[in-house]
């Protein structure tokens, strides 16, 4: 049995792949500790004084709709030595602070970062004082901000991220390669014929062949083009299209399907991810990470068309290395890789067998046991149970014999000085709380019914000293004739 633990999950809602990594290894988390470990969800971009940076991640969406070559150009100026601590230092200015609010209001045992641009600020608002960990969430290369020193724990989603991440200088046990995490409910095993007709019937769907078009959480790519040039190809073909936060595409679609009876479904939003892929005998799809986990985790056959630059150049690399998957950039290439694949059953069943065989189905399960393992071990083993306590007493230890020897030094001399001078016992105590006044560290670390009475030495003082002043300028102003 678990003492009760709370782990604070950091991400920012850019797109929809970070968040749905997070839930992820939330609901996983909830399953096999539903009463012993607590999930706080926190995006810090959200925060209501940041009314700017709120702004910012809703620009992710229209950058690589509308300029994914601008977006391509930002992410590999920036995937450098000089990049990633630029965007980890103005990331740490504008988020610690949040971040430090964050911890100190849910008090988690450790914290746990989703994104990229997060890490330096996580690792710089904890300070060694809880422990760290990140879940990096690109598939095949990885931006330079994910890895950066501090993290107790980083899980990393592939072979090719580990091999990156050993050549920046990140190694050791603390790294570990686990898969990236999808939903409990892609991570239940490879989809049968059984389970794609139950998945049909839920969704209303009958036997006829199925191709699911996805663009991410954003809508990107010619999804329009695409659904329009498969429907003109094969008549006997379904198309689903999830357009995801593209509320313009989906007007198009709906209309285009309007116009083409039932063959065409258009998609919004949609929570049931899992059911639609599962009932689909094709995903078309963008390199993104969680819908290639997803597809690999549930064993559909994947045809890529298109990427974000820089951003998901490695997660294409990562799909055709391990023939989980195709690749047809244009409209016409789609069609007839659709066509190849609905025509040979055996290389559809092949395609199938080696998404699953490139799936990681156990990932979830073993980052959730590596971050409660590491939040329990921070509060429980014999070292980390006392560590952030014993931590905190060192620095109020060494804070105060400083505070008290700088104020006994300084106190020394000064009586020193006035025995010499001759001065009473009165003024040296007015010098002890003249020094003691001024010395922030020690005026803090005194007992409150002392810090009262300094407060109240200096007012009188303070007073005397006014009333002195006033009743001499009366005498220079108020002259005898």
């Amino acid at each position: 049995m678990l003492a009760p633990q709370r782990l604070l999950f950091v991400y920012a809602d850019t797109g929809a792949g970070h968040l749905a990594t997070a839930q992820a290894v939330a609901s996983q988390v909830k399953a096999q500790w539903p009463t012993d470990v607590e999930v706080v969800m926190f995006d810090p971009t959200d925060a209501r004084f940041l009314h700017l940076m709120r702004r910012v991640p809703r620009l992710y969406g229209p950058i690589v709709r509308r300029v994914p070559w601008l977006w391509g150009l930002l992410f590999g100026r920036s995937d450098s030595v000089f990049g990633a601590w630029l965007l980890g230092r103005i990331g740490s200015l504008v988020f610690r602070r949040t971040l430090r609010q964050a911890i100190s209001r849910y008090e988690p045992a450790a914290v746990v970062c989703f994104h990229a641009l997060l890490t330096t600020a996580t690792v710089g608002a904890v300070a060694r004082r809880l422990p760290t960990a990140t879940v990096v969430t690109d598939l095949g290369a990885i931006h330079r901000c994910w890895i950066r020193q501090g993290f107790d724990l980083v899980a990393l989603p592939s072979p090719a991220a580990r091999v990156q991440a050993e050549k920046i200088g990140i190694a050791g046990r603390h790294v570990r390669e686990t898969g990236l995490p999808v939903g409990p409910s892609f991570s239940t095993g490879p989809t049968t014929p059984a389970i794609r007709a139950c998945a049909r019937a839920a969704l209303g769907l009958d036997k006829r062949f199925t191709v699911l078009i996805s663009g991410g959480g954003e809508g990107v790519g010619a999804m329009y083009e695409q659904a329009e040039s498969l429907i003109r190809e094969d008549s006997d073909t379904r198309v689903v299209v999830v357009c995801g936060r593209n509320r313009s595409l989906l007007s198009r679609v709906s209309e285009l399907a309007s116009a083409n009876g039932n063959r065409i479904i258009a998609l919004g939003f949609v929570d049931n991810m899992h059911q639609w892929i599962r009932a689909a005998d094709i995903l078309v799809t963008k390199a993104g990470p969680g819908t290639i986990a997803e597809a690999l985790a549930t064993g559909t056959a994947l045809i890529l068309t298109g990427m974000i630059p820089g951003q998901e150049e490695g997660n294409v690399d990562y799909v055709r290395s391990n023939c989980a998957g195709l690749w047809a950039p244009s409209t016409d290439e789609l069609c007839a890789a659709v066509a190849g694949l609905r025509s040979e059953p055996l290389r559809l069943a092949r395609l199938r067998r080696a998404a699953v065989a490139a799936s990681r189905p156990n990932a979830t399960s073993e980052i959730t046991s590596a971050l409660v393992e590491l939040a329990t071990a921070s509060n429980q083993s014999p070292v980390g149970a006392v560590v952030r306590k014993q931590r905190r007493i060192v620095w109020v230890a060494a804070a105060t014999v400083a505070a008290w020897a700088s104020l006994s030094a300084g106190v020394g001399v000064a009586a020193q000085a006035s025995e010499r001078a001759g001065v009473d016992s009165h003024a040296r105590s007015v010098q002890v709380v003249e020094r003691i006044n001024s010395n922030r560290v020690v005026r803090v670390l005194l007992p409150p019914p002392v810090r009262r009475e300094v407060r109240q030495a200096v007012r009188e003082r303070e007073g005397a000293e006014r009333l002195r002043t006033g009743a001499e300028r009366s005498r220079v102003l108020i002259r005898p004739r």
